[in-house]
């Protein structure tokens, strides 16, 4: 029963989350205080949920799951939508040398309430100059708007 339930919770915030954001190619084209605005929109409905799921009995192993989720869904919206603008731009495409990855509780799925948000950044170090030269970029556009939200975040 209690799987049945986090699973529906899960749905919930996925389709909240597509209703919100669209798709990447319309998030890619958005302007960042925009882009701002729906994540907090997207961080009001998933608190709103989260707290909802505790107070129906969920867990903190669940509450947590789905704290990590909701995270999730912005951070892989934010660098679809980042690829999307690379690729635009006329950058070659380098997704297959770039990745973010959770790690702390965020990335063992743990991420409580209030916690910070553990972000690691992944790339080919052969490629320094072309990263180097990325890092504002994804400051700007990935880091920035998480920011804006209220979140706190620490990265590598």
């Amino acid at each position: 029963m209690i799987i049945l339930k986090k699973q529906k919770f899960l749905r919930n915030l996925e389709t909240k989350a597509d209703e919100i954001f669209g798709s990447a190619e319309e998030l890619s084209k958005k302007r960042p205080k925009e882009i701002t605005a729906k994540l907090k929109e997207y961080l009001s409905f998933a608190h709103d949920l989260i707290l909802s799921a505790h107070k129906d009995g969920a867990g903190g192993r669940t509450v947590c799951g789905l704290n990590s989720f909701t995270v999730d869904e912005m951070v892989r919206r934010l660098y679809s939508a980042f690829l999307l603008r690379r690729s635009a731009s006329g950058v070659k495409l380098f997704s297959s040398k770039f990745s973010i990855v959770a790690t702390g509780g965020y990335g063992r799925r743990e991420l409580c309430p209030k916690s910070d948000i553990d972000i690691g950044f992944l790339y080919d170090e052969s490629r320094t100059q072309f990263y180097s030269e990325l890092k504002p970029l994804v400051i700007d556009e990935i880091m920035s708007p998480l920011w804006d939200t209220g979140l706190k975040l620490g990265h590598s």
